[in-house]
């Protein structure tokens, strides 16, 4: 498409799999030395070419040739044969001393370096460098820059434009490089890292930044920034001092900002990482939009019928009103008898978050659960500071988060004391230990975004011998639960020494109202025998609810219109609660917006919405309404009653709230 309307597409540019000779001539039978190469600076001369790799030569090499490579050390100019491959990973730029050195002719030689062309951050077609030849050009990446020269400016242009394309051929492929720099930390709004040295460690992913610093234990990351977080960058010098400047959103709603400045030689390069990965974030994502939008045959996904699309999303001001025409709408849905299939609303695009910087594919709900009715994506009030989690075997006011059915290998004396670090840990932002004993010990710790977690564990040996065959991973995640867990399938078993563990990390997507928590399954072999503990995860629905608040008469309007069959569900609950002001402080941890003043028969009056990661027809993410009613009653009990705009909320919500306010 142009301003012009629509043009056919230039031809992709062509290459040739036939091996060129340095007199510029297509090698027929044996290779021949060329002129000028050293007697001993190669492997013999290979008689003729591999007939099994000759088969795939032409289907994998898009194009290779001769090209001029300066050196990295010495800054001499050597010729080199490279060898453009198209694989299923991406493409390759590999190089060698000879062309009989390639796969083509020699099962044994190596190339003497390869590029990733999805690691490059640019081309430049005329190279920056100083005293180079004609028809010189740069391919920068996230780790070195590389100055190549061609013959002639035909060979320039054909190699420029196969790289190219092959660049943004690979605009998806996230490499999985670690990149780590030490810097002084000149600006700091955590206040937590030293800023006399340069013990401050900046560690660059697919998925964010980490901040670490050092300890005398090793390295604790004090922040992690996901893409989405970077308002602004900048490099600065100061007293012929490079420093990388930084503007961070800090808050979820992408409204608040602090100031961080590191000193570092290497500022240009951190920024340069930054934003590769950023582009590559930001390419997935049109990529994805794209692939939504077009059905398998290549025409365009049609609209959503009328009846999806049946509640009006209007602007408003506040959450408060939102929630208002919401529910509104609802009344209407209940007197049509309208389906389920509800609105959706769009969520702003800065709530892209955690798990779209890896580039999964979203998990359609099953078709059971239908897509739920929308509610205000940005609740006005704020969710209260949690408690930290009470120290390990301490008494817990929540004892009843969880039944630990089949717990393999767990201790009763341990066993009796999980529920209460769990439910503990549910309404903490602060880490802890979920699960010791005299063999183990998990560490966790869990952070919210929206629909987004970022949930750590560490497992550590506190035992004198190795653990053998460790294997950590999440259990019963799907399919409310989309989940990519680090590391891989294929690294979960590994050895553990003494004293040493393994960190895990799992970046979780809230697809589907749930009320039994994940698990965390952890097996290893130690002094002959087997051992395997099935724990719990302190990962619930009320950890992806935002607040919003309705009170009095306009609560109550909106909740009798919530009357349709199967919106209601209720759960009666022990507590240990004493007190309507207790019962109200602990209802806000969970992530519920209280209404100032209680209901006319003494029950207190709450609102939220749960954030998915479902996909409405638009793209954006849909969120779910949700009211309740929780009553303080004589017995030390509690009356707990939701009311949702999908009748797959209700229940799940009702009985996560209900188990969070239980004792036994």
């Amino acid at each position: 498409h142009t301003l012009m309307g629509e043009v056919e597409a230039p031809p992709p540019p062509k290459g040739s799999p036939d091996v060129i000779d340095d007199e510029g001539q297509v090698v027929r039978g044996k290779p021949q030395r060329r002129k000028g190469s050293s007697m001993f600076s190669s492997s013999a001369i290979p008689s003729q070419e591999r007939l099994s790799v000759k088969a795939h030569w032409n289907k994998v090499v898009l194009h290779n040739g001769w090209l001029l490579k300066k050196g990295g050390a010495t800054k001499q100019w050597m010729k080199r044969y490279f060898v453009l491959y198209r694989t299923c990973q991406g493409h390759f730029l590999s190089y060698y001393a000879e062309y009989w050195d390639s796969p083509l002719y020699n099962p044994s030689r190596k190339e003497r370096n390869m590029i990733d062309l999805s690691k490059i951050t640019y081309l430049r077609a005329k190279s920056k460098q100083k005293d180079v030849p004609p028809f010189s050009f740069d391919i920068a990446t996230i780790e070195r820059e590389w100055t190549l020269c061609a013959d002639s400016n035909e060979q320039l242009q054909q190699w420029l434009q196969l790289l190219a394309r092959s660049v943004d051929e690979d605009v998806s492929i996230v490499p999985d490089d670690l990149l780590t720099f030490n810097v002084k930390a000149r600006v700091d709004a955590t206040n937590l890292l030293n800023p006399a040295d340069y013990s401050t460690v900046l560690q660059i992913s697919a998925w964010g930044v980490s901040v670490q610093r050092e300890t005398p234990n090793g390295k604790e990351e004090v922040s992690f920034w996901c893409y989405t977080d970077f308002y602004k960058w900048s490099i600065l010098r100061q007293n012929g001092k490079l420093s990388l400047s930084l503007q961070i959103f800090t808050t979820g709603d992408f409204k608040v900002k602090s100031d961080f400045m590191f000193r570092s030689v290497d500022s240009q390069a951190i920024a340069t990482a930054i934003e590769y990965y950023i582009e590559k974030f930001m390419g997935r994502m049109h990529l994805r939009r794209e692939v939504e939008e077009v059905n398998p045959d290549g025409s365009l996904k049609d609209a959503p019928a009328a009846a999806e699309l049946a509640l009006p999303h209007p602007a408003a001001p506040t959450s408060e009103a939102r929630l208002e025409d919401l529910l509104e709408g609802l009344e209407a849905q209940a007197q049509d008898k309208l389906s389920d299939d509800d609105e959706q609303t769009p969520e702003p695009a800065a709530e892209q978050g955690l798990l779209d910087l890896l580039g999964a594919s979203p998990v359609a709900a099953p078709p059971v659960v239908a897509p739920p009715v929308v509610a205000p994506p940005h609740p006005v009030v704020a969710r209260p500071a949690r408690p930290s989690p009470p120290a390990l075997g301490s008494e817990s006011e929540l004892l009843g988060l969880m039944s630990l059915s089949d717990p393999e290998g767990i201790e009763p004396e341990v066993l009796a004391t999980m529920p209460a670090l769990l439910a503990a840990l549910a309404t903490s932002e602060a880490p802890g230990v979920i699960f010791r004993n005299a063999k183990t010990e998990i560490l966790y710790k869990h952070e919210y975004r929206g629909s987004q977690a970022r949930v750590t564990v560490k497992q550590t040996n506190l035992t004198s011998s190795a653990f053998t065959n460790v294997r950590v991973e999440p259990l019963k995640c799907e399919p409310h639960l989309r989940v990519h867990f680090t590391p891989g399938p294929g690294d979960r078993t590994h050895l553990a020494p003494s004293g040493g563990g393994m960190t895990y990390v799992a970046m979780m997507e809230c697809n589907q109202p749930f009320s039994d928590p994940p698990e965390l399954s952890v097996a290893f072999l130690t002094g002959g025998r087997r051992y395997r503990y099935l724990i719990p995860l302190p990962v619930l629905m009320t950890s992806f609810l935002a607040p919003a608040q309705l009170a009095g008469d306009n609560f109550t309007s909106r909740w009798d219109r919530l009357c349709a069959p199967g919106l209601e569900a209720s759960q009666t609950v022990q507590t240990s609660l004493s007190s309507p002001q207790m019962l109200a402080v602990k209802l806000s941890q969970l992530g519920l917006g209280v209404a100032p003043e209680p209901g006319a028969d003494g029950s207190l009056l709450c609102a939220c919405t749960l954030q998915t990661g479902l996909k409405a027809s638009d793209g954006s993410k849909v969120v779910v309404g949700c009211m309740a009613m929780v009553r303080h009653e004589q017995g030390a009990s509690a009356r707990v009653v939701v009311r949702a705009s999908s009748q797959h909320v209700s229940p799940c919500l009702a009985a996560t709230i209900a188990r969070l306010l239980s004792s036994r």
